[in-house]
């Protein structure tokens, strides 16, 4: 009698903005022996859905995200698929919108609004090269730019008007708080020690606002965590996604969140 081999579980892995599917490669690599992962090229504004219509496909998959692939994550965790969301591993994702909400963030919505706008005025200009090292400077800091090869330099420069793209999308896109509640999934959420101030405040509504979930910070990191430290980043979400399949309860039903502080409802 032939045995049934038990497929392994599926894990979608979506990237940050300016960033590339090969930017998970080594966890890629570390998944493989356990898990099928599977890294998504994300590139204009249906990426949701594309994802969606993938996790869907693959009849379920857990869904690692950074940054914007993070939002677009949480975006197809609150969308009528979210059933096939099997759990939700998330390094800083920049749900804008909510920062918008949020009275006690405009200093940091400001931040966020100005380098969007520079981007833009850059791109009229026909200048992607000053939008880009805007872009780098502030998610990575101000030696970020000058330490890139030039090959580095004219590859983000030219995914610019995807970037802008991106941000307009994270700041008209309202996110559906209670409809991501009722994912009831095991949820972990991921920040830099030494981020920048816009995603560190976006770190404490989010464990506000699911204080169910796991949200931990690693320490000597920024925002580009999954690409500066990728060795602690990718044992961390390692040791999520096997636990989930470990434990028999880790898809117990979530108490919901606090809604108030990410729908601006005060």
């Amino acid at each position: 009698m032939r045995q049934l081999v038990k497929e392994r579980p599926a894990v979608v892995l979506l990237h940050a903005s300016a960033s590339s599917a090969r930017q998970w490669d080594a966890l890629v690599e570390r998944l493989q022996p356990r898990f099928r992962p599977i890294a998504i090229e994300l590139n204009g504004p249906d990426d949701a859905t594309t994802v969606a219509k993938t996790i869907e496909r693959l009849g379920g998959a857990h869904v690692v995200g950074h940054s914007y692939g993070g939002a677009v994550a949480m975006m197809v965790a609150s969308s009528r698929r979210s059933a096939y969301v099997r759990s939700l591993a998330l390094f800083e994702p920049v749900l804008f919108r909510a920062l918008l909400s949020d009275p006690g963030s405009n200093r940091e919505i400001q931040d966020v609004l100005t380098v969007a706008e520079f981007i833009r005025l850059s791109l009229a200009r026909n200048d992607p090269q000053a939008a880009a090292q805007r872009f780098m400077e502030y998610w990575s800091g101000a030696d970020a730019w000058r330490y890139l090869p030039p090959a580095r330099r004219a590859t983000i420069a030219a995914r610019m008007p995807e970037v802008l793209a991106n941000f307009d999308l994270l700041f008209d896109t309202s996110f559906d708080t209670p409809a991501f509640a009722r994912l009831r999934r095991p949820m972990l959420f991921l920040a830099g020690g030494r981020t920048v101030a816009s995603t560190r405040r976006l770190a404490t509504l989010l464990g506000d606002a699911f204080p169910v979930a796991r949200h931990e910070v690693l320490p000597d990191m920024g925002h580009m965590g999954p690409v500066t430290h990728p060795d602690p980043v990718n044992e961390r979400i390692e040791q999520f996604l096997a636990a989930c399949e470990d434990d028999a309860n880790a898809h117990i039903a979530y108490p919901g969140p606090r809604l108030r502080a990410m729908t601006g409802n005060h």
